[in-house]
């Protein structure tokens, strides 16, 4: 498969996996109850279906507790997120190659409950797929999707930084795209 580009859709395989947010994450649980919550297994997250009827912005990121994607993207996308919901935008995704107990601990660090899936990519098969990794991680990239088929898709040259992925560029684009979508 090749990148995918603007009108393709999203194949109907498409399948990440991750450790959903609990509200028990917030109680005080006994030592028990937080190993159980702790070594809960990994549950498959089917994109091509959940994202079916859905506005979805998907921000692929070389790893999670990096320079570039901690101090940059996620706060970037904390401090947009409201923005990308008035342009319609009802799943924003955090997708990187490492495994769903980092994805977990990432997200807890960044203080985000279910506001930003943090997904697995696992084995890196859907970026290998769209050849937008870089070895066994995955590139930084962002596609913009409207019930499976995108709209938008750009990718960093140099996937050290944040650029035309930033939460900022995504957003205007997201403006650009609401625009051209009224005019027509």
């Amino acid at each position: 498969m090749a990148p995918l580009e603007v009108g393709d859709k999203l194949p109907i395989d498409v399948v990440f996996s991750y450790l959903p947010y609990d509200v028990k994450e917030d109680m005080e649980l006994t030592p028990e109850e937080k190993q159980e919550l702790i070594c809960k297994a990994p549950e498959y997250y089917n994109a091509s279906h959940e994202w079916a009827d859905k506005k979805v912005a998907l921000f692929a990121m070389p790893g999670a507790f990096t320079p570039g994607c901690s101090g940059q993207q996620i706060p970037g996308l904390k401090a947009t997120l409201a923005k990308f919901k008035t342009q319609g935008y009802d799943t924003i995704v955090a997708l990187t190659y490492n495994d769903p107990w980092v994805m977990q601990a990432w997200r807890k660090e960044n203080g985000i409950k279910d506001e930003i899936l943090f997904l697995t990519d696992v084995d890196t098969r859907f970026s290998k797929n769209l050849t937008w990794n870089e070895g066994d991680r995955t590139s930084r990239y962002v596609l913009l999707l409207d019930r499976c088929q995108v709209v938008h898709a750009v990718k960093e040259e140099d996937f050290s930084q944040v650029t035309v992925t930033s939460a900022d560029n995504i957003f205007h684009q997201m403006q650009l795209l609401k625009e051209e979508a009224e005019q027509s």
